[in-house]
């Protein structure tokens, strides 16, 4: 029998999206946990724990100490309350009613599943994603989703579901990339261990993607570029991510840095080097 538990990560989150997504994901799994990466409402946060049910857990840390080892800590808590399956959601993310019955399915039918994950419907125009992210050499292939599953090279964090026993043998996420690029890795390693990414058509979740800055290349703050750059070099080197993709992945990390050469940008060039160095050496 499944036993999903939601693990959401939280910084600095509306209180009223986070009651939204409350009552939209718990009469879909067996428990909530949630983690808080040192927000500053911190209080509003313990009064909101308070009121909460025996099956959902609260873990506060005082610090940020990155979305990758937040997510580590909810897993944990949920594997000790009894969890098979844990679903990892964002705090801006509202799942459709039946979205975790639609990722559970093809756990009762299949082998090898590494993960699934829903379409996700851009929460500010309420379009769908139409297209499945394939890696193939240099190339990022976008496939379409015509089917009800889609076996993909990766699916972002919000809204995946992963069994605890692929958990147990793949590993974690990785705490040292922090943020950027730790879904995308452990897709390949879970995909390197012979897993399936598959993206499930009848899953839904509303979810707000990027800021919504006209500028995407750099429309973030100095010391994200910084894990941006950082994160893209490390997974340069990581022997589990395909030969090409590695290739890639040092190239982006290049025309990061030459991208943040813009007038008036030098902050981001600065932050973006530092994460050269540190990420290859």
């Amino acid at each position: 029998m499944i036993k999903v538990f939601a693990i959401i990560v939280t910084y600095n989150p509306n209180l009223v999206q986070l009651k939204l997504q409350l009552d939209e994901i718990c009469p879909q799994v067996a428990g909530c946990v949630y983690v808080d990466n040192g927000s500053e409402n911190r209080e509003s946060l313990r009064e909101f724990c308070s009121r909460l049910s025996k099956t959902t857990s609260w873990i506060l840390n005082h610090e940020n100490a990155g979305i990758a080892k937040a997510q580590n800590q909810g897993i944990d808590k949920a594997k000790k309350m009894g969890a098979t399956h844990i679903l990892l959601l964002d705090q801006d993310s509202i799942p459709c009613s039946d979205m975790v019955k639609a990722l559970s399915a093809p756990y009762m039918q299949y082998k090898n599943i590494g993960a699934t994950g829903p379409v996700i419907v851009n929460a500010y125009t309420k379009s769908e994603e139409l297209f499945g992210i394939r890696i193939s050499g240099l190339r990022i292939l976008h496939i379409p989703l015509t089917t009800e599953l889609n076996d993909v090279s990766y699916i972002i964090s919000s809204g995946c579901m992963i069994p605890i026993e692929v958990i147990d043998k793949v590993g974690g996420m990785n705490d040292d990339m922090f943020i950027d690029g730790v879904d995308f890795e452990w897709c390949l390693r879970a995909r390197n261990y012979g897993y399936k990414i598959l993206q499930c058509t009848s899953a839904k979740l509303i979810h707000e993607l990027g800021n919504g800055n006209s500028d995407k290349v750099l429309s973030h703050s100095p010391n994200r570029e910084y894990y941006i750059v950082r994160n893209s070099f490390k997974m340069s080197r990581m022997k589990h991510i395909p030969c090409l993709h590695r290739v890639r992945r040092f190239a982006m990390g290049v025309l990061r840095m030459l991208s943040s050469l813009r007038p008036g940008r030098m902050e981001y060039f600065k932050y973006a080097l530092k994460g050269a160095i540190e990420g290859f050496f």
